[in-house]
């Protein structure tokens, strides 16, 4: 994962102002809000319908990386996405396994997020759901459905209060902690300074949604979406689906494990599709049929 060490007070300041300007051609949750449920596992769907919107991060934003250059996007079609990152009760239901047993940091709990997968076990789900419920429906999100998603119609940092949308270091142990204080470049070191407050994932949905009714999009753990990790385009495209290879599957929202400014609606990481963590879920989507 990426390492910042920079001061986390002007993003912060700046969310509650941010998140309701500017909204784009995107309809309000009033105009979506329609919810598939899924008839073998149960798992529920919003819809989304199709609109135009602006992906990556303003060059002035703090803490943009290189890599969230802005571009017009325009998603053609509507589409449904997870409410909540796949849960572990879901997943043993469509694979009948538990791949986090056993593990660290992996407490007992059904609507826990579904970790220690990774690309393509979660790739393996959606073929699996799909063939039990007859359809190919199913499927990841690209990241560009992700962002549209994440973002809601708003075009800061986050649609909203991020400590009221999401669990990250700052806030997912016993007190709120200013995440970035504890940071060091060493991972073991700023491992054990955020678990010492007893930092760890939740069940999934015991933050607020965002204005589109979706949940954990910011924080609680990394989700794994459809697109091979690579550069953005410069001009306008419509529905993209990222680069046709690569080595690295991009991930997004931001973890429990790290400050609250890697959660932000424009914020991009990559792993190998082999990586598996506990602060890596993932959520999937499913095409209006």
């Amino acid at each position: 994962m990426r390492i910042l060490i920079l001061a986390a007070s002007a993003l912060l300041a700046g969310c509650a102002v941010q998140a309701g300007e500017g909204a784009q051609s995107t309809p309000s949750l009033q105009a979506n809000g329609k919810i598939f449920e899924s008839p073998h596992t149960g798992m529920k769907f919003v819809r989304i319908e199709g609109g135009s919107f602006t992906m990556g991060t303003p060059a002035d934003e703090e803490f943009r990386e290189a890599d969230e250059t802005q571009h017009q996007v325009l998603i053609s079609q509507p589409f449904y996405l997870g409410t909540y990152e796949v849960t572990r009760k879901e997943w043993k239901a469509v694979m009948g396994s538990q791949p986090w047993k056993g593990m660290a940091l992996a407490p007992e709990g059904d609507q826990m997020p579904a970790n220690y997968v990774n690309w393509e076990d979660a790739q393996a789900f959606v073929n699996r759901l799909n063939r039990l419920e007859g359809t190919d429906a199913y499927r990841l999100p690209t990241e560009a459905e992700w962002e549209y998603a994440a973002r809601a119609g708003s075009t800061g940092p986050f649609p909203g209060d991020p400590f009221a949308l999401g669990w990250f270091a700052d806030n997912s142990g016993r007190t709120r902690v200013d995440a970035m204080a504890l940071w060091d470049d060493d991972h073991e070191v700023r491992l054990r300074r955020i678990l010492a407050n007893g930092a760890l994932y939740h069940s999934v949905g015991g933050a607020d949604p965002n204005p589109w009714g979706l949940h954990d999009m910011h924080g609680n753990v990394w989700e794994w979406v459809h697109d091979w990790h690579g550069s953005y385009p410069v001009g306008p495209v419509t529905d993209p689906t990222g680069p046709a290879s690569g080595t690295r599957r991009s991930v997004r929202g931001g973890s429990w494990s790290l400050p609250f400014h890697y959660g932000r609606s424009g914020s991009r990481d990559q792993d190998p599709p082999e990586h598996l963590a506990p602060a890596l879920g993932f959520r999937i989507a499913r095409d209006v049929e």
